[in-house]
């Protein structure tokens, strides 16, 4: 990555209270497509609305539809017992749904998973998963975040970016279309040159991935003057030791990262991840918000006054990396944009880092 393609638009952020509300007004107002696509979909909790606007495009005449969750979220052998209720809840939830949409004369519902399933029970349940966040509605396109479509999702730390616009639109319906029908993205990663920057998409294939080479590039640069950093998990390899010069060199208060409280949920990855953080402690010092934190993003400003941010739906973490993770993110060098992500991450308000 020598340069990045200019920016001159700044897309809308959508923070996750206020997706549900917009994407029951895209889907009712829908006249030639609709899709939606996320991990998970939960049709009992707090999604009512959505679900029933996205219905209706189903059953209206001439109105393309693509339903797609992940088949990851089918699965709940990776969950503690406790979990396993609820997680078949809402698995149940979205094979219903699945049926129900893929029975319209002009929709299309199936369960994604773009390397491939080996069931229910799978040992790895998190490779070749599909963990894009895709909602459309004629050319109007949510994504670039990591809103799922579900209760929990909305009421996190979290956002998706909103794009009127023609050709992302197209873009992202050959995207969804090729899941549908393929259940396969190919081998070589993808990217769609905008006036809002690159879209880029990881395909899934296992130690492969542009967005977390395009963040190790961008962390690289010898001319850095803050970064602001928020994912999920701790991110591991590479980012984790790039982190750790920058808070050394930079200091802790020009570089600013957020991860997700490791006690505030009990699923099985977080128990993963807060296992590891007392075996391992992390290399650098983070906070964490009140709330369940889900954004990924990261902003770096430097020295000469120029900016790029990364946003999307990978948390930057090299596990998710070698299972092999089908991701969506823009790279932006607007700077408009790298403000609204910095004052998003202020708005978490942190609370004293559980590693300092």
């Amino acid at each position: 990555m020598n340069s990045i393609t200019p920016s001159p638009k700044c897309p809308e952020l959508i923070v996750a209270a206020d997706v549900p509300a917009v994407l029951t007004d895209m889907y009712a107002s829908a006249t030639t497509r609709a899709g939606l696509m996320a991990m998970a979909v939960d049709a009992e909790q707090a999604m009512g609305g959505v679900v029933d606007a996205f219905r209706t495009t189903v059953t209206t005449d001439n109105l393309a539809t693509l339903f797609l969750p992940d088949s990851y979220s089918r699965m709940f052998a990776h969950e503690p017992p406790h979990k396993w209720l609820k997680s078949r809840r809402l698995a149940r939830g979205m094979i219903e749904l699945v049926d129900e949409f893929d029975q319209g004369s002009n929709s299309q519902a199936a369960f994604t998973h773009p390397r491939g399933h080996r069931g229910a029970y799978s040992l790895l349940p998190w490779g070749g998963r599909n963990h894009m966040k895709i909602y459309t509605a004629d050319d109007d396109v949510l994504t670039a975040g990591g809103v799922n479509a579900t209760g929990s999702s909305f009421e996190s730390r979290d956002y998706l970016l909103r794009f009127k616009d023609r050709q992302i639109a197209d873009w992202t319906w050959l995207l969804m279309q090729r899941l549908s029908k393929e259940k396969n993205l190919g081998t070589a990663d993808l990217r769609l040159q905008t006036d809002y920057g690159t879209l880029m998409v990881d395909v899934g294939m296992p130690g492969q991935s542009i967005i977390l080479s395009t963040v190790q590039e961008l962390l690289a640069r010898d001319d850095i003057d803050s970064v602001t950093l928020s994912s999920m998990f701790r991110n591991g390899g590479k980012v984790e030791k790039q982190l750790e010069r920058l808070q050394k060199t930079l200091g802790r208060d020009r570089v600013q990262i957020m991860h997700t409280d490791l006690y505030v949920d009990d699923g099985g990855t977080v128990l993963f991840e807060r296992a590891k953080e007392r075996l391992f402690p992390a290399r650098y010092s983070y906070n964490s918000p009140k709330e369940f934190l889900h954004a990924k993003f990261i902003v770096v400003r430097f020295k000469d006054g120029t900016v790029a941010s990364v946003s999307g739906s990978n948390n930057f973490h090299v596990w998710g990396v070698r299972f092999g993770t089908a991701e969506i993110a823009l790279l932006s060098d607007n700077d408009e944009l790298a403000t609204k992500l910095e004052a998003f991450a202020e708005s978490c308000i942190p609370v004293p880092s559980l590693n300092s």
